[in-house]
């Protein structure tokens, strides 16, 4: 089953739906859907990837130096969303977990918000 995901990107306003699909010797099709041009730029050079590059760190793998080629700007999240829908649909995150935990934040904390790490 497909695994879908949305980046709703509120700073630059666009929204990019993406579908990744599970096909023959790993290769997951990747489906892209955007209101960015930039990032339909991305999505047509993002057609697919194979399950052994989705985990390989940025400066090595795939969708990072796509995004890069398509001229991405470095705080855009989609290249994020792409690599999480293919750690999902390769079964190295579980489903499940995402259920209870379907999204993850960047959050903007002013100078009077602690952040409760420290």
């Amino acid at each position: 089953m497909p695994s879908k995901f949305t980046v709703d990107s509120s700073v630059c306003g666009h929204r990019t739906d993406i579908t990744a699909t599970m096909g023959k010797e790993y290769l997951i099709a990747l489906e892209i859907n955007t209101t960015c041009e930039l990032v339909k730029a991305f999505s047509r050079i993002m057609k697919e990837i194979h399950l052994r590059e989705v985990g390989k760190r940025m400066c090595q793998n795939p969708i990072y130096i796509n995004a890069t080629g398509a001229h991405l700007h470095s705080n855009c999240l989609v290249p994020c969303g792409v690599a999480l829908s293919g750690w999902v649909e390769g079964g190295m995150m579980s489903k499940n977990l995402l259920k209870s935990h379907s999204s993850q934040c960047v959050i903007y904390l002013p100078e009077d918000i602690k952040s409760g790490l420290a």
